[in-house]
């Protein structure tokens, strides 16, 4: 039976064929009721079919998840792009609120104050048991309820399968009337004319498009802007100064090639050579050097790619980082792993992986080829795809949301509420857990997974990889800026004026570790304590290096009052300042969807003569244009977690509501330790402009009053806690 409302009246949801008008907007208010009415039309709710057991009460949502083959369980079959993208927001949004709910059931979490005994407390935060295929984690779900799978992307909880079923539910079969991607109707299929209607949606403040992005700067594909992301970009993290090793099988493959310039651009930049080294990823995802990767094929989101790349790069005395050579899928078996790290085992050419250099092999050189050089175009979007997977699983998910919720996990079985541990950690916990066990359910089987580069299984262990090597002294920021070849004694040399996160991050980590420095040491002078005495203290190290708990062998064993304070200030770090600035700036890099996109459509080049062959149209049929789903979430994931910090959630009204708890309990070293962490932030507002006007590479769209380099990390825009 037809749907008795017009398409037109409530735009989206018509389950005959749901088109929205021209001026369509997500921005446009949609009242949930009628949502709620249309969802149910569709088959999208939660129903009596999903909790057999409900008549019992209590928890009686369990059973196994019906395995339907994908076109059985899909009930829209065409759906336009716009109307799509309206019911993914609200769905998820939806989903959210229902989690935190959850959560507030169970009193992990609560929205409301707590105050459970260390006991009650560990009867609450319970270990997951492992077998969900993911690390470690809350397991919200009362003991007896749980359903086992082996499988990272079943659900455990019947009640959590049907939020993930519902997710999907809103991605129909075909995208219509586009071609799969919103840009063909309107411009020819170029990629100047991908950027031309991106440019006109942002005008028009169209679906999603309703803020600035890389797209609208018409230099967006060179490669000034593309190594200046791996500076400033989503994923500003992992460039690292490359290896002897490194250097050299790049230097024996470039012999082997005869490119001389190459060469010499290596032997005049000693010391300045870094990499993206993505070459990992088949070891962490536990298949052999030669595996290609590749999703498992479904009628909605079709067969996508990946290559594990390696990208080496020169960064100059004036601060410009410039891309030589590219390996598009690095396929040596010489990858080892030792210490928890990945490293190249010996400096031999390349000879099984196709690598490319780079025609230009300084930043000053002509520019005036750069736009139809499609194959180095081609071997850099290889190397976005990449970075995409990295940061998106690696660095963004499993190193800020999940080993925080190890911290959330370990910290509330080990601390009563009034130790100063618990109470400088917790303000940094809003939302986390729900919003993580809301991914783990509904984000990452039902979206990632079905936009990435890889199947379950080897992203499932690409994740799980990406935890268990967490470097947790390693990654404080000063060792990790040291580490990776950025001195922090150095950082305001004109070479790394391009690199305000790393001048940025330096000077948060050292306020925040003064605060926290202050409030340790005058809580154990009070109590007459030491940290080696702490009994919490030591719980705590179990629970997060323990086999039965977080699994994190890295974590330090805290015997003295700087191990502690260190510690401290990395978990506040990983909640506050390291989590915007690798979530914030999504929308700006990745919504245009050619700049970093999730995936590839078509495998990637087998051979140098093949890559070299390349065209534009090439690299357009490269793109994940013709299923219009991946394309839709590619751009709007990025959109949706990308929302705007509000004034109450930022770091700096904590640091005042701070101040005024301490003054309220008369906590003289309290407030003096508020007060000047609060001081620096002020202070940082303006250092932190003051370090993105020193760059030398605009990233900003050109001619947009207001607009900033790098402002993601603004404390008005910091947020307090990992908040989406």
């Amino acid at each position: 039976m037809s749907d008795p409302v017009s398409s037109e009246a409530t735009p989206g949801f018509s389950t005959d064929l749901p088109v929205a008008p021209p001026d369509a907007s997500s921005s446009v208010p949609i009242d949930p009721g009628v949502f709620n009415n249309r969802m149910r039309g569709l088959g999208l709710g939660l129903s009596r079919k999903h909790f057999p057991n409900l008549k019992h009460g209590g928890h009686s949502f369990v059973g196994a998840p019906s395995f339907a083959k994908e076109e059985e369980k899909n009930p829209i079959h065409e759906a336009s792009f716009e109307d799509t993208a309206l019911r993914l927001k609200l769905t998820y949004q939806q989903i959210l609120t229902k989690f935190g709910s959850l959560h507030d059931f169970f009193s992990v979490d609560s929205s409301v104050p707590t105050d459970f005994e260390v006991e009650d407390k560990r009867e609450l935060y319970k270990w997951s048991n492992g077998n969900d295929g993911y690390p470690p984690h809350l397991n919200v779900i009362p003991p007896g309820d749980v359903t086992k799978f082996d499988d990272i992307f079943h659900a455990s909880y019947l009640f959590y399968f049907q939020l993930g079923e519902m997710l999907a539910g809103v991605f129909p079969t075909l995208i219509t009337g586009i071609n799969g991607a919103p840009w063909n109707t309107f411009s020819k299929n170029t990629l100047s004319g991908l950027q031309e209607i991106n440019a006109n949606l942002i005008d028009s403040k169209t679906g999603i498009y309703t803020e600035a992005n890389i797209g609208l700067r018409e230099d967006w594909y060179t490669d000034e802007q593309f190594a200046q992301q791996h500076l400033t970009g989503p994923n500003p993290t992992t460039l690292t100064l490359a290896s002897d090793n490194w250097i050299q099988s790049f230097r024996a493959t470039a012999e082997a090639q005869e490119k001389n310039d190459f060469i010499a651009a290596l032997e005049r930049n000693s010391g300045s050579i870094y990499i993206q080294d993505y070459s990992y990823f088949k070891k962490a995802a536990a298949v052999d050097s030669k595996h290609e990767f590749s999703s498992e094929k479904t009628r909605r989101f079709g067969q996508r790619y990946t290559g594990a790349s390696v990208a080496l790069f020169v960064l100059g005395g004036d601060g410009k980082l410039h891309p030589l050579a590219i390996v598009i899928d690095y396929k040596e078996d010489d990858i080892k792993k030792e210490n928890n790290y990945f490293i190249k085992s010996t400096g031999d050419a390349m000879s099984n992986s196709v690598v490319i250099f780079n025609k230009r092999t300084s930043s000053t050189d002509s520019t005036a080829t750069e736009a139809e050089d499609w194959p180095w175009r081609y071997a850099k979007t290889c190397v976005q795809v990449c970075d995409w997977h990295r940061h998106e699983v690696g660095v963004h998910l499993v190193r800020t949301h999940l080993v925080e919720e190890a911290v959330i996990v370990g910290a509330e079985r080990s601390f009563s509420n009034d130790h100063i541990v618990y109470q400088l950690l917790n303000p940094h916990w809003l939302k986390t857990l729900s919003l993580n066990q809301a991914a783990r359910e509904t984000l990452v089987p039902k979206i990632i997974l079905n936009i990435a580069g890889m199947d379950k299984k080897h992203m499932s262990n690409y994740l799980k990889t990406e935890y268990y090597t967490f470097h947790w002294e390693d990654l404080y920021i000063p060792n990790d800026l040291e580490r990776r070849g950025f001195p922090i004694s150095k950082l305001n040399d004109d070479k790394f004026r391009n690199y305000p996160y790393g001048r940025n991050m330096v000077a948060m980590w050292f306020s925040l570790r003064k605060f926290v420095q202050s409030m340790l040491e005058d809580y154990y002078a009070y109590t007459k304590t030491t940290v080696e005495e702490d009994e919490q203290v030591k719980s705590w190290v179990k629970e997060m290096q323990d086999d039965m708990g977080a699994r994190l062998t890295s974590f330090p064993n805290i015997t003295t009052m700087d191990q502690l304070i260190d510690a401290v200030t990395m978990c506040i770090h990983i909640a506050s300042p390291q989590h915007t600035a690798v979530n914030y700036l999504q929308e700006y890099y990745q919504v245009f969807v050619p700049n970093k996109p999730s995936c590839l459509a078509h495998p990637l080049p087998g051979s140098l003569p093949e890559l070299e062959a390349l065209k534009e149209s090439d690299i357009l049929t490269a793109l994940p244009l013709d299923k219009g789903n991946v394309w839709l979430m590619s751009a709007y994931i990025p959109h949706l977690l990308s929302m705007s910090v509000t004034e109450e959630q930022n770091i700096i009204t904590y640091a005042k509501t701070e101040l005024l708890y301490r003054q309220g309990i008369r906590d003289e070293a309290g407030v003096k330790a508020a007060q000047a962490f609060l001081d620096d932030l002020e202070k940082f507002k303006t250092q932190f402009q003051e370090n993105s006007a020193s760059m030398n590479v605009e990233t900003a769209p050109p001619g947009l009053p207001g607009t900033s380099q790098y402002s993601v990390m603004d404390p008005r825009k910091m947020a307090v806690s990992i908040l989406i």
